[in-house]
């Protein structure tokens, strides 16, 4: 296992496409911190939420909002959770350069003809793909943190208070991003198609949000179902510090959830699939 990761890594940090990926990922979080929140795909405040705590799935009510100038450099953390869901289209890109390029190449065969078990196939795949989500996570985090404050200055001291604040969101969006992306791994190992994977995952993205948007307009108790859907869930917990803590619970539940019923997927899909 050890070696198919070394192997991997080797691979994919002697290309090119990783770097690209992480420049652009780069930009979009700098435009982040210092414009106005752009979310690519469907914003949650156009489900039109009643008052209430989902209402603060993706938006910011004006006295929460951080000023779009002059930002410090301790605020730049909080302003970049709020649309941490635009990683995720980030995210496909890690997807294809762990495991879609494996189908692709046709190496997976050849991998576990060697004696490999499809087990620790997967676990290699699934540390990798933990690995580069954790590193973009961080460098989505400190770098335009280490930017802006560079310019503006840090603002108060940085406190016990302050860290755990941060880490709390951070893990959170973490346990999510490695959530979709577990799916990802899900759709590749039932699918073996590039393409198939690719509209898999973007319709995880999109769909569902996109569906109770349409239904609600129906009926309005149907809202409710954006509680267990993970685009807005990422959303919500950029404000997860003034969440009740009963949100907070099934919000971490709903997470835990989803990345556990994707790894249990992956692992009987791939014990069963025919690999070409």
């Amino acid at each position: 296992m050890i070696n198919i990761i070394r192997a991997d890594f080797y691979r994919i940090f002697n290309g090119k496409g990783i770097y690209i990926t992480v420049i652009l990922f780069l930009l979009l979080c700098y435009a982040t911190s210092i414009g106005e929140q752009v979310y690519i795909g469907v914003a949650v405040e156009d489900l039109d939420v009643e008052e209430d705590s989902l209402s603060r799935a993706g938006t910011l009510n004006q006295e929460e909002e951080v000023e779009t100038k002059n930002k410090l450099g301790r605020d730049i953390p909080f302003v970049v959770s709020r649309t941490h869901d635009n990683s995720l289209y980030f995210y496909l890109a890690l997807l294809f350069f762990v495991i879609g390029a494996d189908f692709s190449a046709g190496t997976v065969k050849n991998t576990l003809a060697s004696g490999v078990s499809r087990l620790k196939y997967y676990l290699a795949k699934g540390i990798e793909l933990f690995t580069l989500v954790l590193v973009f996570m961080l460098l989505e985090y400190i770098v335009p943190t280490l930017f802006t404050t560079s310019l503006y200055g840090f603002g108060e001291p940085f406190d016990g208070q302050y860290f755990t604040d941060v880490m709390t969101i951070f893990g959170v969006q973490l346990l999510y991003s490695i959530a979709v992306v577990s799916c990802g791994l899900f759709f590749a190992l039932w699918t073996k198609k590039t393409a198939v994977i690719n509209s898999l995952y973007l319709s995880l993205c999109l769909i569902p949000i996109i569906a109770i948007m349409i239904l609600s307009a129906y009926d309005v108790n149907l809202l409710e179902l954006s509680k267990y859907e993970m685009i807005t869930n990422i959303r919500m917990s950029a404000n997860l510090l003034e969440l009740p803590s009963e949100d907070v619970l099934r919000m971490i539940l709903v997470g835990v959830t989803y990345l556990a019923m994707s790894i249990v997927g992956s692992v009987l899909v791939f014990r069963r699939t025919e690999i070409k």
